[in-house]
């Protein structure tokens, strides 16, 4: 989840879509479907959760805006993947809806506003499975350590050895940053494969 590409973005299309067709609603329907589509990251995060920690940001609600920045990415790799909106599934009934002529300009700017976050979305990620609740239902909802996993063993990466130690087995993904979410070559070069003593080694030391 990148709130401020997102909001790029949407702002860049949402402003070329008032200057060239000059439909004020149908422009601000895209800017908003193009970052409000990320709501569901929040009930991924409520989904994976116990429930002291879904209450948290209940009780401080100025902490929402850091897990919208931080926290979710942070906690990314070990939760499954839900994520509703981010379906494109969701185009079947929006075709409808067309057909039936039940449509106007803010439905034409949602619908501009959904495919381009969707667009962006599957683009770093090179399949279109990321955003398919059909894909996700098919694989028990993967978590995102088991779909970067997929992304580095495509680009010839052995994910089931250390590349610390060279043990073999179970293995954690290790970033010192920031989680990357994007699967582009230069992302996951950045990412290292451990065992979970490795792992533990460098987050103690890191501590």
């Amino acid at each position: 989840m990148d709130i401020y590409k997102h909001t790029a973005v949407s702002f860049a299309v949402s402003a070329l879509l008032l200057i060239t067709l000059k439909k004020i609603q149908m422009s601000i329907a895209c800017f908003l479907a193009g970052i409000l589509i990320d709501i569901d990251h929040i009930f991924d995060y409520y989904a994976n959760h116990e429930l002291m920690d879904k209450f948290r940001y209940l009780r401080h609600p100025r902490k929402l805006f850091r897990f919208l920045l931080t926290d979710y990415n942070r906690s990314k790799p070990s939760d499954k993947i839900y994520k509703p909106l981010h379906s494109v599934e969701l185009l079947i009934p929006i075709s409808f809806l067309y057909t039936f002529g039940i449509w106007n300009h803010v439905a034409t700017g949602i619908l501009v506003g959904f495919v381009i976050h969707l667009i962006m979305d599957i683009m770093p990620m090179g399949y279109i499975g990321a955003v398919s609740m059909i894909y996700k239902i098919k694989r028990g909802f993967p978590r995102g350590a088991d779909i970067v996993k997929q992304r580095l063993s495509r680009i010839g990466r052995d994910v089931d050895r250390c590349q610390l130690c060279g043990a073999r087995g179970e293995t954690v993904l290790y970033k010192s940053q920031q989680w990357y979410t994007g699967f582009t070559r230069r992302g996951l070069d950045k990412i290292t494969i451990l065992c979970p003593g490795c792992h533990n080694v460098i987050n103690n030391g890191k501590d």
